[in-house]
């Protein structure tokens, strides 16, 4: 069961006294050592301490090369484990290289069939798609995938770990079905497996969320973003990062299947988060604005009144922080304007979005996507008030067309 992220900081630093206490007694290239700093590594990733895990790895790399021979599994485990946090260490151009050399190395010392040299290819194949190179990552993992289930079985971790790389190589190359069949049964091993709280099966959740919506399959996301918010909200706390990246992504989702009345109290959630934050820093900080503004408009898509003050003063807000010519403010305006067009204030919608598109015209140019954006809204107001020939203008003069006889 994942641990909260005050359990998470007891529990680092019982590591870094054990990696202190270590290090000063045996010295930094003991076994024991090594040990105890790839534990810290993996806590530190665990808290997205990123680039300080990787520094971990190298160090253990450096302790492993100065203790181990060339083709000891030790110092492959300590590449390997330096390999794999490259991508999200900041340095992922250096990452297809090694794990080509890696692969190589632990098949020449190992032999094809050991399962070190399989986790090796499995690398390889993992790196290749993250670096875009899917059409050569997929049938390399296809035959690790293979290999595991022959070797291990197709229940053993490192099985399940190659499964879900050949998933996300199949959805980078555009094979969205295979990828989430492959998920899904991800999904439903690690949880009769591991249970449906351990943390690799919610991150399994997480890919499988990401990859319906490529297939066109946004509304089979949202159970699975519902279940993972509400599991990342009990276990982590509704503050953690991980928290709060799927509560945006549940948002989208809502979003994206028109289910707006879902979206605002999660909307109300990110407002209340920021109220100490609102009265240290004030209304005006990024964060702040954000928040509010983000409910403001999923008030306004589900149609509800209030989304109007809010908007009037955040617009207020901005041209008193920012001046009435910039493109934020511009975007406020236009924002505005939605709110009204949305809760059935047409009328006024049409004063609001003549006056954005007129701004809009001066300030970007009349040919800018804001300012077509704009203008296309325009069009559908004064079409669904029933002004037709002013939508039939406005469309024109987009189309830089000029109206009249003798044309």
């Amino acid at each position: 069961m994942p641990m909260s992220p005050a359990s998470i900081a007891i529990e680092t630093e019982q590591f870094e006294r054990a990696l202190a206490d270590s290090e000063s007694s045996l010295g930094p290239d003991d076994p024991d050592s090594i040990s105890a700093r790839a534990t810290l590594a993996d806590a530190r990733e665990m808290v997205e301490r990123r680039a300080e895990a990787l520094a971990l790895a190298e160090a253990n790399l450096a302790a492993s090369e100065r203790t181990f021979g060339p083709g000891q599994p030790e110092l492959l485990n300590a590449r390997f484990d330096v390999t794999l946090r490259l991508p999200t260490g900041g340095r992922a151009t250096e990452a297809v290289p090694q794990s080509r050399q890696l692969a190589a190395d632990a098949e020449a010392a190992l032999g094809a069939g050991h399962p070190d040299a399989l986790r090796a290819r499995y690398l390889l194949g993992r790196t290749l798609a993250q670096a875009g190179q899917a059409a050569e990552a997929v049938p390399l993992l296809e035959q690790v995938v293979a290999d595991f289930d022959a070797l291990l079985g197709a229940e053993h971790p490192d099985s399940l770990y190659a499964r879900t790389a050949l998933a996300m190589a199949c959805r980078r190359a555009g094979r969205t079905g295979d990828a989430i069949a492959l998920m899904e049964r991800v999904v439903a091993d690690r949880e009769r497996l591991l249970g449906p709280d351990h943390v690799t099966t919610m991150h399994s959740r997480c890919y499988l969320a990401s990859y319906y919506a490529p297939a066109g399959r946004k509304a089979d996301a949202v159970p699975v973003l519902e279940r993972i918010y509400a599991d990342s909200a009990r276990m982590l706390g509704p503050a953690s990062a991980h928290t709060v990246r799927t509560r945006d992504r549940l948002m989208s989702a809502y979003h994206a299947t028109g289910q707006h009345a879902a979206v605002v109290p999660l909307a109300e959630q990110m407002v209340a988060e920021v109220a100490e934050l609102e009265e240290t820093e004030g209304p005006d900080h990024p964060d702040v604005v954000a928040a509010r503004t983000t409910l403001a408009l999923m008030y306004a898509n589900a149609r509800q009144a209030k989304a109007i003050p809010m908007l009037d003063q955040i617009l207020a807000d901005s041209e008193r922080t920012l001046g009435p010519d910039d493109p934020a403010v511009l975007a406020n305006r236009r924002y505005l304007a939605q709110a009204h067009d949305r809760v059935g204030n047409t009328r006024q919608a049409i004063r609001c979005y003549r006056q954005v598109l007129a701004d809009s015209t001066r300030i970007l140019g009349p040919d800018d996507p804001a300012t077509s954006s704009v203008r296309a809204l325009l069009m559908a107001a004064y079409f669904n008030d029933t002004q037709y020939l002013r939508a039939a203008v406005t469309w024109a003069r987009g189309k830089k067309w000029t109206l009249g006889f003798g044309h």
